[in-house]
This record gives structure tokens, C-alpha cells and sequence, in this order.
């Protein structure tokens, strides 16, 4: 029996195919978790269920009911949404007995269920915190307040959007056992989103992994992590090893080895492998490997003194390193008995394909499309590139993480370099150009003449010219409601008015939930200060921190009147909700989340005077990479202005990365008028402003910690 089926849906947000054809059976009583990257259409399958989205083919069953035509309140779903949801100005009682309320039930019993439901999310004193309101509350308790309204209201289906993605890692740990108890105690039919690979393969009773609105693989969690359909479920399910060999008979060649095989395959094929499936030395199939960095062993560590060598010790299978070889490890990584190998095979020979090493240091959204469109697009061009696409994470430290690998095979003399393209940061791009870690290679694009902007000439105050070219660009900007904010703000001055008058109903992030934050807070320095130019491009001057404290100090007095949110989708969730009437956003985010159907459509950005920051990600290309002349290639091929109008801009809703005057023609008029919505090109071309260089960078996130707090 199926609790909830879903048949051919499909849905479409202009362009954009949200949801492709999807099929899938939910059975009663279990939690099913929708895994995968941004943009993979989990969140609206989700809402489709719910009945918040209207999809345009395909059927929606609960039970043997076709609820497809039903709006939301027919269908008997709760929904547990990311930022919790909940009315700031109400008790803890009075959130949760809302549901009840508008049921007319008798005042008894809601108050009855809505103490009982507190009670089963082991809140604590429940008379106690009901008597609060949530702001006086701890995420977690936030999030537990939020389970007990949907709960309360005894629905037919429980629908989580990424209930614990706002959570520290530790409360959302326990969190995560909690809901799946407290599911499992209910018996409630539960359908979990998340892109946490690790919380779906904990939680859940069934695993649906999707990408660009397709499922690519559904099963127990223990079946899809052992037995990814394919190279994207490997990937994305944490392998990160592949190997190059040559399946026969009873045979695999891998490394001029032979080990034991007995899959179907032949031929050139790709083995991928988690490391958790090697240990050092031992009996059995072995591959001779070199270890780059030691595990972290320190009672098994010793260095010799008088300027002998180092040894190092793993297993029984261990030798010394000879006098005069490099300072990496030489060792035997043997194959676990319980190890299966999954084969896949290419579509090249594997020895015809030049393999290119591309590191994103963006979220997986950034990552699937290098895989999914630009590598295959690629690859028409050039048949004899092979694309292995690898993201290091989201934020700043993906970028650090890039800068930290490709230093340290600098500093050890290792040539060549094993990445070829990486994606990082503005920050991270000008610290590896000052320290000669980069190829000056835009002169070599055919596409060269279309890089051009201030911020491809000077980064953080290091000149970056011929070093970089931007992927997009994203851009800061103030997001507005017109129907609460019929005139809104020209100028920080206004924004200041403005915020004084409307108090509470202007959201940030604060200089810790995220770049648009700190983007806000050093727009705020440059209108107070009127150092634009001697912050952007120096020299670094201290008596200016004067003027930056003055300014901050000004800031501390206007978030008097502002209200700081729960990261960037936070800022955009509480404008979809009403609980701000505007609030600091970035523009691309603000577009895909209307494409995808979560936000509002009238709600509009709006650029300000003197400006916000815009902060591009770099191409560039490592000095000692391997295939440098494939690297330029493939940036070449990403600025080309088809390219950018159509995964770049029309896909994504980000600003082109190269000269817009050749890439907006391209593009359709819907996207256009997504894209220019509030904020026109002349006002990306008289606001959009540069970071500071780092010093004064430094100065202005330092002084936000230490007067505003």
C-alpha cells in the first residue's frame, strides 16, 4: 500500500524544469528523505505535495484519493519549514493551538492536544515554555515548537523542508535522532528534505537522491550509499576516489596490477572507491599507492634527531622512506574483504580522454553545473577532455580549502600541480595571485576582450589583471515588498529614515550569517565614511579606523531599529512571511528562489546609493597545473557569451560573469525581466561596488565584532 504517489509530475517555472517526469511511492508509516544538491527540485516536490505548487502534468495521490486539483488545506499535510515559521508576536501555546483554532475546536481540547503535543517533542516545562514567545526560545526549542504544531494538528502527512539546516552541527545531531524517534512513536507517514548526505542515510527508512529534477536512484539508505547508480549518486554519496582500469573476464587491470572481478563489465571502466574501504598493508588483493599526508598518528610518529629523516609507521605492512626520496609516504593500500567495487563504464576509452581537475569552492548548486551542463557542453567541443568535478564546500573556507592544497604541493616542490581549474573566492583569488600561485592565462582566451570591469583588475588591493575571470557575478542588494513598501529607499540615507519609522521591519544577517551581511555592514562604512576609493584601492592607511568605528558605532544605533535574521535564506523567508517588509538579499538568490516557486513574485531588489559590494567567483587557473592549455580552453568555452546567457544566466539567474553588452541580447525576455526586476543594468553600472582591500577589510568585520556585538 502506498501512502502517498506521485505519477509524471512535471513542473516549469518559465524556462526552468523544475520537476521532470517524477514517479515515486511513499509507504505508510515511514520516513522517506528527498537527498540532493540546490536546485535538484526536492524542495519542489515538496511543495507539490503540500498543494503549495501547481504542477503542470502528473497525478498526486494520497492513499487512492487524487488530491492533484486540492489546494493546501484540503489535503490534511503539515509542513515544518527551515526557518521554523513562527508567529513571533504569539505565545508558544498559541502557535501551536493556531491549527486547532481555526478548526473551532472546543477550548478544552485545544488545550488539551497543544499541551499534549509540547509534551511529545520533550520540550522541557511545558507549562513554563508555553507561556513564551518564541524569540525567548533556542533554535532547537524553536524547531521542537515547530514539530508540535504540525503534529497537533494530526495530519495525513508529515512534510519537513530542511528542518535542521539553521542548527548548530551538535543540537542538530540530536535533533535528528529525535524527530526519527519521535516519527516512528507517532507512526506518522513523514517526507524529510534535506541536501545533508549524512542526515538522509541516518534518518531515514528510504532515500530518493535527485538531480536537475530528475530521480536519479531510490532505496534504503544502506543499499543507495553501497550501490550508487551512477557516478553522480557516488559522488555526491561521499566517493571521491576514481581509478582508471580495464575490466575483463575474472580480471581487473588496475595500475599494472591484476586483481580479482567477476561484474559483467569489459573494457575500459572507472572504479570508484571510498577511502573508508582501504587499510594499510595486510593479506589479500593490494594496489601500491602514494600517501600524501600521513593519518593523524602521533603516538605512532617520531622524528630523529641530528637531521635524520622522519619515519613513519602503519600497519605491519610499513617500510622507511630511502635516504634522498621526497618527504611523502610510500605504501600498500589493500582492499577490504567486505569492499564492492562498483564499475562504470566510460563512453571514451579511458586512455583516450585528457582528465581535467576542476575544484569548486561554491555550494553543489555551482558544482552540478560544471558537471551536468558546462563539462558535457565542453566536451562537444572537445572530445578528448575528460571533466573530474570535485566541490570543496560552501563559504569562504571552500576556497581557503582550494588555496591550502595547492600551497602545499608548492611549498614541497611537487610539479605538476594535480588541479587544473579551481573556483574561489575574490579573497582567496588576489592571496594566490600575491603569492605567485596562479597562470596569467586570460590573454590567451579568444574571449579575452570580454573580461573587463573593475573587479577583474583589482581584488582586496592585489592586482589580479590576466589572472582571473569571473564565473557570475552576485550581487547585494535591498529586497522589498510593494505592498508595504510602496516607495522604497534610494539612497542609505533613506534606508536610515526609513528603518527609524518602520521599526523591526528591516532584516540582515549581521556580518556571521553570511557575505550579504558583511556586504551590507562595508556599504553602510562607504556611504558614512566617504572613503570609497581610499578603501577599495589603499594604500592601507591606519588613522582611517577612526572614521570605520564612527561609522560602525552608527550601525550599532541603526540595528536598533533592524531586526538580524537567520542567514541569507532567513532574510528571504521572513520577507515571504511578512515578519520584514525588507531586507538585505543577494539578487541571484532572490531570483532562483522565484523561479523555483518559493517566494514571493512581487518582492523586488533595489540598489541604493552609493551601492552594495558585488562579489564574483574566480576562474583561475594553478601555475604547475597539469593540463594548462586544456584549463584555458575550458574557461574560454565557459565565457562565451552563449554560454553564459544560458547556464549562466537564463539556468541560474546570475549575473554573466564576462561583458554583459554581449550576453544579455542572448537571452529570453522573461529572464531578463527576472533579472532586472528593481535593479536595471545602469544601476548595476553606477551602484555595484567593490570590497575593500584586506587590511581595511579586516578593520571593518573587527570593529562589527567589537561595538555592535
Amino acid at each position: 500500500m502506498i501512502a502517498v504517489g506521485v505519477e509524471g509530475l512535471t513542473k516549469r517555472y518559465g524556462h526552468v524544469e523544475a520537476l521532470r517526469d517524477v514517479s515515486l511511492g511513499f509507504e505508510p508509516g515511514r520516513l522517506t528523505a528527498i537527498l540532493g544538491p540546490s536546485g535538484c527540485g526536492k524542495t519542489t516536490l515538496l511543495r507539490s505535495i503540500a498543494g503549495f505548487a501547481r504542477v503542470d502534468a502528473g497525478t498526486i495521490r494520497f492513499g487512492g484519493e487524487d488530491v492533484t486539483g486540492l489546494p493546501p488545506q484540503a489535503r490534511a499535510t503539515a509542513m515544518v519549514f527551515q526557518n521554523y515559521a513562527l508567529w513571533p508576536h504569539m505565545t508558544v501555546f498559541d502557535n501551536v493551538a493556531y491549527g486547532l483554532r481555526l478548526k473551532r475546536l472546543p477550548r478544552e481540547q485545544i488545550r488539551r492536544r497543544a499541551l499534549e503535543a509540547l509534551a511529545l517533542v520533550e520540550i522541557g516545562d511545558v507549562e513554563a515554555v508555553a507561556r513564551r514567545k518564541p524569540g525567548a526560545l533556542s533554535g532547537g526549542q524553536q524547531q521542537r515548537v515547530a514539530l508540535a504544531r504540525a503534529l497537533v494538528v494530526e495530519p495525513r502527512v508529515l512534510l519537513l523542508d530542511e528542518p535542521l539546516s539553521n542548527l548548530d552541527a551538535k543540537v542538530r545531531q540530536r535533533l535528528r535522532v529525535e524527530v526519527r524517534r519521535l516519527q516512528r512513536r507517532v507512526g506518522i507517514t513523514a517526507i524529510y528534505v534535506t541536501h545533508d548526505q549524512e542526515e538522509a542515510l541516518a534518518i531515514a527508512d528510504q532515500v530518493v537522491l535527485m538531480s536537475a529534477g530528475r530521480v536519479v536512484q531510490t532505496g534504503a539508505p544502506e543499499e543507495v550509499y553501497r550501490r550508487p547508480a551512477d557516478l553522480f549518486a557516488a559522488d555526491f554519496l561521499g566517493v571521491s576516489t576514481r581509478l582508471r582500469a580495464h575490466a575483463e573476464a575474472g580480471a581487473l587491470t588496475l595500475g599494472g596490477q591484476r586483481l580479482p572481478y567477476d561484474g559483467p563489465l569489459r573494457g575500459p571502466v572507472e572504479v570508484v572507491l571510498r577511502s573508508s574501504d582501504l587499510a594499510f598493508g595486510g593479506p589479500g588483493p593490494a594496489l601500491a599507492g602514494e600517501l600524501e599526508e600521513p593519518p593523524l598518528r602521533p603516538r605512532r610518529r617520531r622524528a630523529a634527531h641530528g637531521g635524520q629523516r622522519r619515519a613513519a609507521r602503519a600497519g605491519p605492512g610499513r617500510r622507511r622512506d630511502p635516504p634522498g626520496e621526497a618527504p611523502h609516504l610510500q605504501r600498500r593500500l589493500t582492499m577490504l574483504p567486505r569492499l564492492a567495487l562498483l564499475l562504470l563504464a566510460l563512453a571514451v576509452p579511458a586512455s583516450a580522454a585528457t582528465r581535467l581537475n576542476v575544484a569548486i569552492g561554491a555550494d553543489v548548486n555551482v558544482v552540478e553545473v560544471h558537471k551536468t551542463l558546462l563539462g558535457p557542453g565542453f566536451r562537444e567541443t572537445d572530445r578528448d577532455i575528460e571533466l573530474n568535478v570535485v566541490g570543496t564546500g560552501t563559504g569562504e573556507p571552500a576556497s581557503r580549502a582550494i588555496y591550502t592544497k595547492i600551497k602545499a604541493q608548492a611549498d614541497t616542490g611537487r610539479k605538476p600541480w594535480d588541479l587544473d581549474v579551481a573556483l574561489v573566492s575574490m579573497a582567496v583569488a588576489s592571496q594566490m595571485v600575491k603569492e605567485g600561485l596562479l597562470h596569467r592565462y586570460v590573454p590567451q582566451l579568444k574571449n579575452a576582450a570580454l573580461v573587463k570591469g573593475a573587479e577583474v583588475k583589482h581584488a582586496f588591493g592585489v592586482t589580479v589583471d590576466g589572472y582571473v575571470v569571473p564565473m557570475f557575478h552576485n550581487q547585494i542588494a535591498l529586497a522589498y515588498n510593494p505592498a508595504t513598501v510602496p516607495s522604497p529607499p534610494k539612497s542609505f540615507d533613506d534606508l536610515a529614515t526609513w528603518a527609524a519609522a518602520h521599526p523591526g521591519r528591516f532584516g540582515y544577517n549581521g556580518i556571521k550569517g553570511g557575505v550579504s551581511g558583511v556586504g551590507f555592514t562595508i556599504g553602510w562604512v562607504y556611504w558614512k565614511t566617504g572613503l570609497y576609493t581610499q578603501l577599495t584601492q589603499g594604500p592601507f592607511d591606519r588613522t582611517k579606523e577612526g572614521a570605520i568605528r564612527e561609522a560602525i558605532t552608527a550601525l550599532r544605533d541603526f540595528n536598533r531599529n533592524a531586526r538580524l535574521t537567520n542567514g541569507n535564506a532567513g532574510t528571504l523567508d521572513a520577507l515571504n512571511r511578512g515578519e520584514i517588509w525588507m531586507g538585505v538579499v543577494w539578487i541571484d538568490q532572490l531570483v532562483a528562489w522565484k523561479n523555483e516557486g518559493r517566494m514571493d513574485p512581487a518582492v523586488t531588489p533595489v540598489l541604493p546609493a552609493p551601492g552594495l559590494p558585488i562579489y564574483p567567483l574566480y576562474l583561475v587557473v594553478p601555475k604547475e597545473a597539469a593540463n594548462r592549455e586544456a584549463a584555458v580552453r575550458y574557461i574560454d568555452y565557459i565565457a562565451t557569451p552563449e554560454v553564459q546567457a544560458r547556464a549562466i544566466v537564463e539556468r541560474f539567474g546570475w549575473y554573466p560573469g564576462v561583458d554583459p553588452d554581449k550576453v544579455l541580447p542572448l537571452i529570453s525576455a522573461k529572464s531578463r525581466e527576472l533579472l532586472f526586476k528593481g535593479v536595471s543594468a545602469d544601476d548595476l553600472a553606477r551602484y555595484s561596488r567593490q570590497m575593500p582591500i584586506k587590511e581595511y577589510h579586516d578593520l571593518i568585520t573587527l570593529a562589527y565584532e567589537e561595538i555592535v556585538r
